[in-house]
């Protein structure tokens, strides 16, 4: 039963959440705090927004146990369901979101509030009436909002007297939806039946691969522009950066194009060598160019 506990909690995914630690980066680097004032505080926050995930990871299962068994990766979901009552899922859903609101108050009260809205979307987005999830593009950019919920709740770990710019929420959003769409365009090459698709989730009964492929592109390239503006708002220099960047969703948007693509599980591509090598060298690129000042480049933009 354990292991029927930690399957459905899934500690695999908490990979995502260190999308909170450029949060982290950029709030100390703008209010010059020194990190050994937040490092608990950044610890306790790690852990409060790893127990809220698997509290929606835990609720998305329960919720999605009739429509799993339709695609290949997840009909073991329901057997391990069936293994547990649904008094059992209920506490250990409010075990662990309780749990994770707990922590997430003694980080500071901004932090506490985000982690709620944080809850609050895995309800919108598993469970009916909203079910965010069966409703075309709205899916995507729903599940999306839970990125830069991690980056807020990074940068309320170190100050709550400032809130990072918008131009970075917004791509942090769509650098979101980018990669959920990827997912679902993946998906859609996966299960060659289309009545088998609509039957794991009703979204697909209006996706087509064209409109997929249109989409995750428009997500992409909305995500690398509003990085760009934000880079310009916040440190010029950062700008040096985009090349890399670009680089890097590009690989991306290849990977989410191959045959039985990787991107059906984002999560584990983030954690394959190359990814790595290229997520570790971009935070060296941003860190490298936080800390110069070029005139020359200040100078070509009118600053």
């Amino acid at each position: 039963m354990i292991k029927d506990y930690i399957t459905i909690a899934r500690p695999l995914q908490w990979v995502k959440n260190l999308a909170f630690v450029p949060g982290i980066v950029l709030a100390a680097f703008s209010s010059k705090i020194p990190a050994a004032s937040f490092l608990m505080k950044a610890l306790y926050g790690g852990v409060s927004l790893c127990l809220i995930s698997s509290a929606n990871y835990v609720i998305n299962d329960f919720c999605d146990a009739s429509s799993d068994i339709h695609n290949r990766l997840k009909k073991h979901k329901p057997e391990v369901l069936r293994r547990l009552s649904v008094r059992q899922i209920y506490f250990f859903y409010m075990a662990l979101a309780t749990a994770g609101l707990l922590m997430a108050m003694s980080v500071s009260m901004k932090f506490f509030w985000v982690s709620i809205f944080y809850c609050m979307m895995g309800i919108v987005y598993n469970v009916r009436p909203f079910r965010s999830k069966d409703i075309p593009f709205l899916d995507v950019l729903s599940e999306s909002v839970n990125n830069p919920i991690r980056l807020l709740c990074g940068w309320y770990i170190v100050t709550e007297q400032t809130t990072p710019a918008v131009s970075l929420l917004l791509g942090y959003w769509m650098g979101g939806a980018f990669l959920m769409g990827s997912k679902r365009l993946a998906e859609y090459r996966m299960i060659a039946d289309r009545k088998s698709l609509s039957l794991y989730r009703k979204s697909f009964s209006v996706y087509t691969h064209k409109n997929l492929f249109v989409s995750v592109l428009c997500y992409g390239i909305g995500a690398l522009a509003l990085f760009a503006v934000f880079f310009i708002q916040y440190k010029i220099e950062l700008l040096l950066c985009m090349p890399l960047l670009g680089y890097w969703s590009l690989r991306l948007f290849l990977t989410g194009l191959e045959k039985g693509s990787r991107m059906v599980s984002p999560e584990l591509v983030f954690i394959n060598r190359e990814n790595v090598i290229l997520s570790i060298s971009f935070a060296l690129c941003v860190y490298a160019f936080l800390g110069v000042r070029l005139p020359w480049l200040r100078s070509l933009f009118g600053g």
